[in-house]
């Protein structure tokens, strides 16, 4: 991975921007794909959904479950701190360890509830987080997702999974970009007109992409395996890199 394909992976993947060219920030930023170089609530509920999938075994019995939820909370916060503790991260990062917590307890927790613990614990921590552009950017895109997504999603019924699946989408791209639009106003001046159509396209690309990320650095002690993986890993950087320009032009 070399120049922008190992810049974008690096952001992608484990948060690291610094090699992120001025272009590329730019480019993200106009097709509303900005928020994909941020490693965010997408990241961590992709891996927490691995672990969980891996460690499906310990649920037979109390103590197992018990281990299972120490794994999880050590991975995710151990995610959370190579990734440098940004607000999103931190914010799902807890709101993800309440929703494994409660399965342990075989409890159902309340999403505003999550929501409201993540940011009274971030805040006791660090005052100053509610100046943040991250931590005003995560908290109401994720309360815009949670309290308007299904009123817009109700409004159609695809009749096919395909279809239903780009609806559900479009519907979380619309509900989080109205609730973070003052600040995008605001912060940026401009507003991506075309985010409806970067997302369909980005998020279920950027979903595949981290899957691989994750895989790659499991496996990278296997040369052979490896350079199957950061083969595929690079072209599916390469493509979301070129949609994003190809949007970007519009």
């Amino acid at each position: 991975l070399t120049n922008d394909t190992f810049a974008i992976a690096s952001a992608i993947s484990l948060g690291y921007k610094d090699e992120l060219s001025e272009e590329i920030k730019e480019q993200f930023s106009q097709s509303g794909a900005s928020h994909i170089l941020a490693v965010s609530g997408l990241h961590v509920g992709i891996i927490f959904l691995v672990i969980s999938k891996i460690l499906y075994p310990f649920n037979r019995n109390k103590h197992l479950r018990l281990l299972k939820l120490i794994i999880i909370l050590l991975l995710l916060w151990g995610y959370a701190l190579i990734t440098g503790l940004s607000a999103s991260v931190v914010r799902s990062t807890i709101m993800f360890s309440i929703i494994a917590l409660g399965t342990t307890l075989k409890r159902n927790s309340n999403i505003y509830n999550s929501i409201s613990i993540a940011a009274f614990f971030m805040l006791i921590y660090n005052p100053f987080y509610l100046l943040d552009i991250s931590f005003q950017l995560s908290f109401s895109a994720v309360i815009g997702i949670v309290f308007i997504e299904k009123k817009i999603e109700n409004l159609l019924t695809p009749k096919n999974k395909l279809g239903q699946a780009c609806w559900t989408l479009i519907c979380v791209s619309i509900a989080s970009q109205l609730a973070t639009l003052p600040f995008t106003i605001y912060y940026f001046h401009q507003f991506p007109n075309y985010f409806i159509l970067t997302n369909l396209f980005v998020i279920f690309l950027t979903t595949f992409i981290v899957y691989t990320a994750i895989t790659l650095l499991i496996i990278s002690p296997i040369t052979s395996m490896a350079s199957i993986f950061g083969l595929l890993f690079k072209y599916e950087i390469r493509l979301l890199n070129f949609i994003v320009k190809f949007i970007t032009n519009f």
